[in-house]
């Protein structure tokens, strides 16, 4: 989170609070959306999936380990926005009955070595999901979720879309939590346009 590239569109906040044409800061401060810049720089590319994949490597074991009864029925999974497929290396090697898919921007899923069962799909996430039997989302994004029930259309097996957010608000947290909770609203709004879940919504 140090590199002047992240560090900078915080220091513009308030700028762009009076802003009404950019939808983030980072736009705002560097001319174009996150996922663009990290397209064109190798170093963010770099720093930001390693980051995402340090961040899922414990919720991926927390998921296999204490939930397995979500992938009961299924046998082929996308891995939406999966990035260098952590999550789907975890649910591969965890479950090999069910084939994988790594679903991402080409700049982030080049290259990749992952388990056997699983393959990357390198497309715009924004624009069409694949029709699995379920889908996996690691944040609660309405347009993904609208690709999503785009793709479970149709006769056939019921398709199943599984979530994994943090939900803010949450008052079953401490205080230091709560911390963590609202630190990643801000970073979504000033990253990607975003905002964590909560109950209502």
């Amino acid at each position: 989170m140090l590199s002047p590239i992240l560090m900078n569109p915080w220091h513009g906040l308030g700028a762009w609070l009076h802003n009404h044409v950019d939808p983030t800061p980072f736009k705002m401060m560097q001319g174009m959306s996150l996922w663009r810049y990290a397209d064109n720089e190798q170093m963010l590319n770099r720093f930001f999936n390693e980051g995402m994949a340090s961040d899922t490597r414990p919720v991926g074991n927390v998921v296999v380990n204490h939930s397995r009864g979500v992938f009961e029925g299924i046998t082929l999974l996308v891995d939406v926005g999966g990035g260098t497929g952590t999550m789907a290396n975890a649910i591969a090697s965890t479950f090999p009955h069910i084939e994988c898919t790594n679903f991402d921007l080409p700049h982030v899923v080049a290259n990749l070595e992952l388990s056997k069962n699983v393959k990357c799909v390198a497309r715009d996430l924004f624009e069409a999901i694949l029709p699995e039997d379920a889908m996996l989302l690691k944040a609660n994004s309405v347009k993904i979720l609208k690709r999503c029930k785009e793709a479970s259309k149709g006769k056939g097996k019921k398709k199943k879309v599984i979530t994994i957010d943090m939900m803010i608000e949450n008052r079953k947290g401490d205080k230091e939590m709560n911390k963590a909770q609202l630190f990643f609203d801000m970073l979504m709004m000033i990253l990607a346009s975003g905002r964590e879940t909560n109950e209502t919504r």
